[in-house]
């Protein structure tokens, strides 16, 4: 079995203790082999950005109380000056989603940039201020954006319970941690990124080590079945 990592291996192990701890691999994530041009981002470089990159799954009336959806950064960010403040959503949204969002955007920051490909959302990562990811569960799994983010973002801001994101994403030299039950967070923490952006103190950070691309990752799993047949053949 190949999990994506260790703390997923540990939980599978304690749930199921007759498996062999031999044949559990952990093979991260990672990130598309494509060079991020913020040039092709439709940001506007006067502006604090503050992106959200995703579809929103589920139904509206499962999602009105959840943390996913960028509407919980509403209050925080209205706090921010107008003029110089851009929340970008960049994703497909539902009408009723749109409209739960900007009932909330009292100071119109809010830009919906839609569906775009995957050299565009890359770019949008690479551009902003503040890379946004959403989680209201505790995760057994590290979604691909994570590793993205990791890649390309200058800031990350991530809403997340612990769990195996919320460790990853702390390798980062500029990330916020906000847990889906402490939103109250939210505004100090997005209060002082802009201070901070405002003093020009927002050099970009280098990439953690020890993420994969997605040809690393595709080798590490080549290299696990290679040792599964080749124990089945002996």
């Amino acid at each position: 079995m190949i999990t994506v990592t260790p703390r997923t291996r540990q939980r599978l192990l304690e749930v199921h203790p007759n498996l062999d701890p031999d044949r559990f691999d952990v093979v991260t994530n990672g990130y598309p082999d494509l060079e991020a041009d913020p040039a092709k981002s439709g940001r506007d470089p006067e502006k604090f950005t503050v992106t959200y990159i995703g579809t929103f799954q589920g139904g509206v009336q499962a999602r009105e109380a959840s943390v996913f959806t960028p509407a919980i950064l509403m209050e925080a960010l209205n706090r921010l000056p107008a003029d110089r403040t851009s929340m970008r959503i960049v994703g497909s949204v539902s009408s009723q989603q749109r409209k739960n969002i900007e009932k909330l955007d009292r100071n119109g920051i809010v830009e919906f940039v839609g569906l775009v490909d995957r050299e565009v959302a890359l770019a949008e990562t690479a551009a902003t201020d503040i890379a946004v990811i959403l989680a209201d569960d505790d995760d057994w799994w590290i979604g691909r954006k994570a590793f993205e983010y990791l890649r390309h973002a200058h800031t990350i801001l991530a809403v997340v319970p612990p769990g195996d994101t919320t460790d990853l994403l702390s390798i980062h030299q500029r990330v916020d941690v906000v847990a889906p039950d402490d939103l109250a967070r939210l505004v100090p923490v997005l209060e002082d990124r802009y201070s901070q952006w405002e003093r020009g103190d927002w050099e970009r950070s280098p990439v953690p080590t020890g993420i994969q691309t997605d040809q690393s990752c595709v080798a590490g799993i080549a290299q696990v079945l290679e040792r599964a047949l080749g124990t089945s053949h002996m």
